[in-house]
């Protein structure tokens, strides 16, 4: 089972949240939340790790005292001491994190806001560019293929290192060398778009689906939380 955890932000909140969290943070972690000059940059990364820890003590209680994180070569956080599979992602005012015991996932959120799609052109496949152009609303073609081919990357963890062009997603499932990535839309809020990617094996007796049951959890995250930050 998936779990997904998202949060909104709020400034008047923002000073409560910094003096009650970021002295149990790790220095490192607290270091980076201080680096930022805008309070909802920092808010945002704060909640993700909030988000992070409540949906592992609520959902995978078992897993609650072994958190530690460590980074791939590609800085792709995962668990040190256990299997679980976690990614997050903020955009605008929502931060969100989705946990599971299963295979490699990665998700994208994104705020939908007017955008000059022809600056993205050069990062879509023909086939999906011609997608995006020829669709009745074309600005919410683009997040949808931009969300979903940011999921794609996160879910393979090599991030940036693999192109955008250098893939295809064609009928929700993208192929990138020996794995197949199926995607799936997350309906959150009508100003966002958000897609999740699971990681199959390519060479499944039949085309890979979403199988996997996705559950929505949204949070109040306040000062008055129970968090016990690792």
């Amino acid at each position: 089972m998936i779990h997904i955890f998202y949060a909104y932000t709020s400034e008047k909140d923002h000073n409560a949240l910094l003096c009650k969290y970021l002295p149990v943070l790790p220095p490192s972690y607290r270091e980076k939340i201080l680096r930022f000059r805008n309070w909802k940059d920092a808010q945002l990364s704060l909640l993700g790790r909030l988000l992070l820890d409540h949906g592992i003590k609520t959902k995978f209680p078992q897993y609650a005292d072994s958190m530690e994180i460590a980074y791939t070569s590609h800085r792709k956080p995962y668990f040190k001491n256990n299997n679980l599979k976690f990614n997050i992602s903020h955009s605008k005012n929502m931060a969100i994190c989705v946990i599971s015991d299963g295979a490699d996932m990665g998700i994208d959120v994104e705020g939908n806001a007017p955008v000059n799609i022809d600056d993205f052109k050069e990062y879509m496949t023909p086939f999906e560019w011609q997608q995006v152009i020829s669709a009745p609303k074309k600005e919410n073609a683009f997040y949808k293929y931009w969300t979903k081919k940011e999921a794609v990357i996160k879910a393979d963890g090599r991030g940036l290192s693999i192109p955008l062009k250098s893939f295809e997603v064609k009928e929700e499932i993208a192929n990138i060398e020996n794995s197949a990535y199926v995607l799936k839309e997350v309906f959150l809020d009508s100003e966002y778009t958000c897609y999740i990617a699971l990681k199959k094996q390519k060479n499944i007796a039949t085309q890979p689906q979403f199988d996997e049951k996705v559950v929505l959890n949204q949070v109040h995250i306040s000062s008055e939380m129970k968090v016990a930050m690792v």
